[in-house]
């Protein structure tokens, strides 16, 4: 209430007090709908961050499976691993599927994914150069009921 009350007209000074709380209500709910947006940013960003963590380790798990498939002794035709026996196979195509686990982190702790790890051994070039091959890995897994799917090749010769 204003200290000379012949300033102001009643009427007045309620329509100043109600611009008042209008006002109050507006910055109010502004503020509820900046919060709301965002907390549905930060959950959009987690999301990602959770996709790339798991990308990551499945292109950690390929690229380790590729590193292994290195340093096999390969020097036909007296040591042949099994990865790399491609002839009398369908194709001339030796491919080997195995399961993985890939770590996930969720509320709880970490939570296991598994991922198919895929190796193909095949020839580079069957006519020409047959030992020569060329080595394919793929993992693949299912995130949130999303697949994905990670690659990566590389090719082997002969040590000697």
């Amino acid at each position: 209430m204003p200290s000379n009350p012949g300033l102001y007209p009643q009427g007045r000074d309620r329509l100043i007090s109600a611009l008042t709380l209008v006002e109050t209500a507006f910055g109010v709910a502004l503020l509820g709908l900046f919060a709301a947006t965002l907390l549905a940013a930060l959950s959009a960003i987690n999301q990602t961050a959770a996709v790339a963590r798991n990308q990551t380790a499945a292109r950690i798990a390929v690229e380790s499976e590729i590193d292994r498939l290195l340093r096999l002794v390969y020097s036909p035709p007296v040591a042949v691993p099994t990865e790399f026996a491609v002839e009398g196979q369908t194709d001339n195509r030796k491919e080997i599927a195995r399961t993985v686990d890939l770590f996930a982190e969720e509320a709880g702790g970490p939570v296991p994914i598994r991922a198919e790890l895929r190796t193909i051994a095949e020839p580079l070039d069957a006519a020409n150069r047959p030992r020569l091959l060329r080595l394919s890995v793929s993992a693949l897994y299912t995130y949130r009921g999303r697949a994905y799917r990670v690659e990566a090749a590389t090719v082997r010769s002969p040590d000697i």
